[in-house]
């Protein structure tokens, strides 16, 4: 019997973690190295905790961002490459889905506010609005954040679902890395694409080292 194709989430926008998802299994591996040279490691290591190898894989979801540049970078440099070399589908999952998803599994109900941490006292959010508009997308420190939820929300709505999102923050890159490969799974299944080319970092702000190289020789 041929062993069930698996799934491979892959999460380096904060720690670095992977994940391979079957129907019945999941295997999870995390490394305090950086990804450059942690992530190989733990993705084999996530295929062993369920008995596949790379060669198993039949599809990669990895996540785009918001987050550390250099690990986004990194991680979607490395699924590209891992796609193209199988011949498998890959998805990009934004950071905002993976932490509404898993705050969706736990309180039942998606919330209208996401947060994810970039560097040290920066965020990144996504605030879903009341009538049917497109979602606020804003970055900066809770000050920023905080104002920006009470706009859109209402002062005592939004500090409540900030309150709640920036609790969230820190949810592990082991669940992240799984929600990304359950949350890839669904965008295939729904009819994405699954095309690596068309893989592409959502960083939330335009990169440092663009806003530097400016700074230095002015607009291009």
């Amino acid at each position: 019997m041929t062993p069930e194709k698996v799934t491979l989430g892959i999460d380096t926008a904060g720690g670095v973690a992977a994940a391979a998802l079957t129907s019945d299994a999941h295997g999870v591996s995390t490394t305090d190295s950086q990804a450059l040279e942690g992530l190989l490691p733990c993705v084999r290591r996530a295929l062993a905790s369920i008995d596949r190898e790379l060669s198993a894989v039949s599809a990669i979801a990895v996540c785009i961002g918001p987050g550390s540049f250099t690990g986004l970078r990194i991680g979607v440099a490395f699924a590209k490459s891992l796609a193209q070399a199988l011949g498998v589908a890959a998805v990009g999952i934004s950071s905002f889905d993976i932490v509404t998803s898993v705050r969706a599994a736990i309180e039942g109900a998606p919330p209208r506010v996401a947060v994810v941490q970039g560097k040290r006292g920066f965020y990144y959010a996504r605030i879903a609005t009341p009538i049917d508009t497109p979602p606020i997308a804003v970055a900066g420190d809770r000050g920023v954040l905080i104002d920006a939820a009470r706009e859109a929300l209402g002062t005592q709505a939004g500090e409540s679902e900030l309150a709640g999102a920036l609790a969230a923050v820190d949810c592990g890159p082991d669940v992240r890395a799984v929600a990304a490969a359950r949350l890839g799974r669904a965008a295939l299944d729904a009819g994405a694409s699954g095309d690596w080319r068309c893989l592409a970092i959502e960083y939330g702000q335009r990169p440092n080292a663009v806003v530097n190289w400016e700074l230095r020789h002015g607009p291009a």
